[in-house]
């Protein structure tokens, strides 16, 4: 799945390059940051749950 979303975070960077909408970055960006967040809210979830300590 990680691997489609990094795809047309690229294609929608290429689509921006090429003449499209600025929209088309920023939709690129968006799903390329929104499971970097998810992935880091997960792991703090998980180390408040085990204590904190490594």
């Amino acid at each position: 799945m990680r691997g489609g979303l990094v795809m047309l975070a690229v294609g929608g960077v290429q689509e921006y390059r090429a003449g499209g909408s600025v929209l088309w970055a920023g939709a690129g960006g968006g799903l390329v940051l929104v499971p970097v967040w998810v992935l880091v809210r997960d792991i703090r979830a998980l180390r408040a749950a085990r204590g904190g300590s490594r």
